[in-house]
């Protein structure tokens, strides 16, 4: 899957769109259950890996972007107007928590794979 797939597409919906680009103003935590949405960015690279057998960098990349493509479609698409399909404007605080869920998640992996394979030898060792 390449990310340029995901935003040309966008990208051209976007420039025909005669709507302002809005910014939204919401800090870290003002809105929790959102940036867990955001947080659970990391699991879909997660799954984006085991399912398509990508590399890991891949994965993350393309979580990334569509996260990156989601971000513009809210800037685009009032929630106002859409109902749950808008968005309440273009948000760095969500990209970078995307972006937070996607290393931690990555780091968590490593980390269990790390203790199973340590595990696993010393098991070995014993017997």
């Amino acid at each position: 899957m390449k990310l340029i797939n995901y935003l040309f597409p966008i990208l051209l919906i976007t420039s025909s769109l005669k709507a302002d680009f809005r910014v939204s103003h919401y800090k870290f935590m003002d809105r929790p259950k959102d940036n867990l949405l955001h947080l659970g960015t990391g699991l879909l690279s997660q799954g984006i890996q085991y399912t398509t057998k990508t590399e890991w960098w891949k994965a993350d990349l393309t979580a990334i972007g569509l996260g990156v493509v989601w971000e513009v479609k809210d800037a685009y698409v009032p929630w106002e107007k859409y109902g749950k399909l808008g968005g309440d404007g273009f948000s760095w605080v969500d990209i970078r928590t995307n972006i937070a869920g996607v290393v931690a998640t990555r780091l968590l992996n490593h980390g269990i794979k790390k203790s199973y394979n340590y595990f696993k030898r010393k098991r070995i060792k014993s017997k």
